[in-house]
């Protein structure tokens, strides 16, 4: 196992919560596709796994997740920390997983345990609320749609995130304690893995800095509008598509379902410009645009920056969305990191 992987097992055997729930036993396999044997005590039983060891899990994951823990038998996915969608979709594929604060969902012939509302763990906890609060993700969310940004000053970055100096600071602090960050020479800062810093960061984006983003769902006044949503004269300064919307328009695979705006628009000019209509019902989802850097945006200004747009379809529940999200990786994000 790899050295993170080896942190993950001592925590889980570390929490009192597990040891006096499990009672569980780890032995290591070096020659074997599984990372290890772990047994359990589950209703008074013992019950042994093959185990496989993450940090976390991606949607785009799961199938080869799958195919591997389904190849082992009696087979359980630890990991240090899983989003609520990652959670939902190891449940609906009939894939035991067990975090190391103790959250598990596990079925055997013999037993069903399932585990839920566990806190993480408190240095772990530390790390994510210094670097992942609803500030922190609009500074690291510049970090990642802008290169350059990390060799600029405290105030800079504050200006070009719409935060604080203060909460640029503890950002950076929370994401160098966390490792995501490292220093290179006295003042230089650098991040060893963006495609990381990504992944965690669409994680809490959709639980923490998404919903308060939300203002409002509305419908275009004219069916012939909504038909032809592509051509609609948006003010690329202030208004972009994103979600399902951006993610066909970049990739041309899907047919979207909800059409996804950010805008810095009031709510009148919003209603006026774009011919909508306020209703809950709508399919037409506005959105808070929390950035200031027009340029980082795709297809001329049409698109929010495609890292925005795959967060949001990374967590869907429609396969197809998520695949849409795996196209959008591969062809203008990864290449770009």
């Amino acid at each position: 196992m790899k050295y993170r992987e080896q942190e993950i097992i001592h925590a889980l055997l570390a929490n009192d919560f597990i040891q006096q729930e499990f009672r569980p036993k780890w032995k290591s396999l070096e020659r074997s596709e599984a990372d290890g044997r772990l047994t359990m005590y589950l209703n008074g039983k013992a019950q042994t796994f093959l185990v496989d060891v993450k940090s976390d899990v991606r949607p785009h994951m799961l199938s080869r997740l799958q195919e591997q823990m389904k190849a082992h038998g009696d087979a359980l996915l630890v990991a240090a920390r899983l989003s609520d969608t990652a959670r939902e979709h190891l449940r609906e594929r009939g894939l035991n997983y067990l975090e190391v604060n103790g959250n598990c969902n596990i079925r055997t012939d013999a037993a069903y345990v399932a585990i839920t509302g566990r806190p993480p763990l408190a240095e772990e906890r530390t790390k994510r609320q210094r670097a992942f609060s609803k500030a922190g993700l609009r500074v690291i969310f510049t970090l990642l749609i802008d290169k350059k940004a990390i060799d600029g000053t405290l105030a800079l970055l504050a200006g070009r995130s719409g935060t604080s100096i203060a909460n640029v600071s503890n950002t950076l602090q929370g994401l160098l304690h966390a490792g995501l960050l490292l220093e290179q020479g006295k003042r230089k800062l650098i991040i060893p893995d963006r495609t990381v810093l990504l992944h965690k960061w669409t994680d809490v984006y959709t639980e923490k800095l998404k919903p308060g983003l939300a203002r409002g769902r509305y419908r275009f006044a004219k069916r012939e509008l909504a038909d032809d949503w592509r051509n609609l004269d948006l003010d690329f300064m202030k208004t972009c598509w994103g979600g399902e919307a951006a993610g066909a328009l970049l990739t041309k695979y899907l047919k979207p379902g909800t059409l996804t705006l950010f805008t810095s628009e009031a709510r009148p000019g919003l209603i006026k410009n774009y011919t909508l209509v306020p209703d809950e019902n709508g399919n037409v989802l506005v959105y808070e645009r929390f950035w200031d850097q027009p340029e980082a945006n795709a297809l001329g200004g049409r698109c929010c920056p495609p890292i925005l747009a795959y967060a949001d379809l990374i967590h869907s529940r429609d396969s197809r969305c998520v695949e849409t999200a795996q196209r959008l990786f591969d062809e203008h994000i990864g290449p770009a990191l």
